[in-house]
């Protein structure tokens, strides 16, 4: 059972992880067609470029540690039944 809830969850993680890029992706471009579309949202900052793209990068880096670390959680709960027989062997 753990390891089909494993499965699963790296199922919608892979899927979380494209998601996640291609909005990146879609936003900087709509960004670099209409500026105004992200004014009301990010502020008068919006114009400068340097600002905008920090901030993508900072979300980016956000979510790449927070979902690595909930990918970690996953690869150590699929390989969980095999670490605790080789524990239960060295005993």
């Amino acid at each position: 059972m753990n390891k089909f809830v494993a499965r699963i969850f790296g199922g919608m993680l892979s899927f979380l992880h494209s998601i996640v890029i291609v909005v990146l992706i879609i936003g900087l471009y709509q960004y670099s067609k209409n500026e105004e579309t992200l004014a009301a949202a990010l502020g008068p900052n919006v114009y400068d470029k340097a600002y905008v793209y920090t901030i993508a990068l900072l979300v980016f880096l956000v979510y790449v540690l927070f979902v690595g670390m909930l990918s970690t959680f996953v690869s150590i709960n699929e390989h969980l039944e095999e670490i605790k027989t080789k524990l239960s062997n060295n005993s």
